[in-house]
């Protein structure tokens, strides 16, 4: 018999390998954009645990025309970190940034039945390439 607890880390191995997997496929390609691209805001409301209790936010890059949809997640971290909660409540977590494809980012918040809201940005073409273009 499987127990919830373990149901929930296979769960989360799983998201971590097509992460993993996706992150690698994009540094695998040169990405590139069209002028119709779409930058946004994506904002989650909080969760359970300890490191979710603030919400979360991320920017969307969303090109329709070139079928590119990415998630600039900059939060992501190691929970196998020595002492993590201890460490993430004294603001001494390291963050990364990660890149999703946007189809794996969003079912993680619904799964632990976040709301989840996308404000697009009012920005130029040449906001949007700077942005883009960032290192």
């Amino acid at each position: 018999m499987q127990l919830p607890t373990q149901n929930y880390h296979m769960k989360k191995s799983i998201f971590l390998i097509i992460f993993f997997l996706s992150i690698l496929n994009l540094r695998a390609q040169q990405i590139s954009f069209s002028d119709s691209t779409v930058v946004s805001l994506i904002t989650c409301s909080p969760g359970e645990e300890v490191y979710a209790k603030f919400g979360h936010t991320a920017i969307r890059i969303n090109d329709l025309k070139n079928g590119n949809d990415f998630v600039f997640n900059y939060g992501i971290f190691s929970f196998e970190t020595e002492n993590f909660y201890y460490k993430f409540i004294k603001g001494e977590t390291d963050y990364q940034l990660g890149i999703y494809d946007t189809r794996y980012f969003l079912p993680e918040y619904a799964e632990r039945n976040s709301m989840v809201w996308e404000q697009v940005l009012n920005m130029t073409r040449s906001e949007k390439k700077n942005l883009i273009n960032l290192p």
